[in-house]
């Protein structure tokens, strides 16, 4: 556990996340070394917003990629964690998050250093004052389970899983599923998200109808105080 600040923003945060935004975009089937989700839902417009995507795909030749730069809406995203397969990391996973005030939709722009075959976005959009208290990632082929211990009151809960074959995924009630799909020829992405006005001890499980196929989850907890 550690309390790494995600956001600038001085003094100690009082409002909770006026909304959380769970959308997917469109996907790509096709190799690309770039690809653009047009316009997507980045919810209400803020100042003190914060755009988080998890990116989930296949590099086509069978080699770890890269992914970087992504912008959302023109803003350059920083990156939060990468979470490759262990068994084979051409499969990867990687969450982002870009502080991206105006509109209420936009680009997402994604380049990276090899060829992918399959690649696909889930997006969540945080207002107010946010900061990273716990992440954790987890490669478990079956269910994927995080422990999270003095969570802060009015945290929020984001969580993530891409893997390959086409399994659909039973999320903890320490989140909500927000989407759970299949981007192209057996590859899918599942993601999950909750706000909780009362902290404490959480465990978030992620598991898959039957084994999945080079899993990467991940955990991210975000409070509103340092």
């Amino acid at each position: 556990m550690f309390n790494n600040m995600l956001m600038g923003a001085a003094g100690v945060p009082t409002e909770l996340p006026e909304e959380i935004t769970n959308v997917t975009s469109a996907i790509s089937s096709a190799d690309a070394t770039s690809y653009t989700f047009s316009s997507v839902a980045l919810g209400a417009a803020s100042a003190t917003r914060a755009i988080y995507v998890f990116i989930t795909g296949q590099e086509s030749t069978g080699q770890a990629p890269t992914i970087t730069p992504v912008t959302v809406r023109g803003v350059t995203a920083t990156k939060v964690t990468d979470v490759y397969n262990s068994t084979e990391p051409h499969y990867v996973s990687s969450l982002w998050k870009a502080a991206v005030p105006s509109g209420t939709s936009g680009d997402i722009a994604v380049t990276l250093n090899k060829t992918m075959s399959q690649l696909g976005v889930i997006v969540w959009a945080l207002t107010g004052d946010h900061y990273q208290f716990n992440l954790q990632t987890n490669t478990s082929s079956s269910t994927a389970s995080f422990s999270l211990t003095s969570v802060p009151d009015n945290s929020v809960i984001l969580a993530g899983r891409g893997g390959h074959s086409s399994h659909t995924h039973t999320w903890s009630s320490a989140v909500d599923e927000n989407i759970d799909q299949v981007i192209a020829d057996g590859v899918v992405q599942s993601g999950a998200s909750k706000e909780h006005a009362t902290g404490g001890d959480f465990t978030v499980t992620c598991t898959p109808s039957a084994n999945a196929v080079r899993p990467r989850t991940f955990c991210l907890v975000l409070s509103p105080t340092q």
